[in-house]
């Protein structure tokens, strides 16, 4: 949470000038804001809670809980887990699909969906959606070639 201290020099944002904040925030950072930030309350910290809250969300205990095919298993120890390039790990948890295979994938990419299975998903719903569109299945029927 930000405390307005006392106002500072105005910044510029996009060619515009704008008023802005000397602000104390509760962890005793100092930041400015601009004003518009901060009744949007789109600043709401000097950035110490955009660490925080993520360190939450990844230790989150979610075992047994269900995304689709997969059912969370178990987080990965710190020592198994992969490191980001900012030295922070990346949240890598044991997976079982539906179709019995154990996977290892990163939290995130479950809970956003765009990870759904181990891979079999893919496997069965790919077949479904090949049109054969300008494929040799269709190299001598003289109608596909008039479209």
């Amino acid at each position: 949470m930000l405390t307005v201290v006392k106002r500072s020099e105005s910044l510029a944002w996009s060619g515009q000038k704008r008023r802005a904040w000397l602000c104390k925030c509760d962890c005793g950072g100092e930041i400015v804001v601009s004003g518009k930030h901060l009744r949007s309350g789109h600043t709401q910290s000097c950035g110490c809670r955009v660490v925080e809250v993520p360190r939450q969300l990844r230790l989150q205990d979610i075992t047994g809980k269900r995304y689709v095919r997969l059912a969370a298993v178990r987080r990965l120890p710190d020592e198994e887990q992969r490191i980001r390039r900012n030295g922070r790990p990346i949240g890598d948890w044991e997976w079982l699909c539906d179709c019995g295979n154990s996977v290892v994938l990163p939290i995130g990419a479950v809970k956003s969906g765009a990870t759904q299975s181990c891979g079999c998903l893919g496997l069965e719903t790919r077949p479904l959606n090949f049109h054969n569109e300008g494929h040799r299945a269709y190299a001598g029927d003289p109608e596909y070639a008039e479209r």
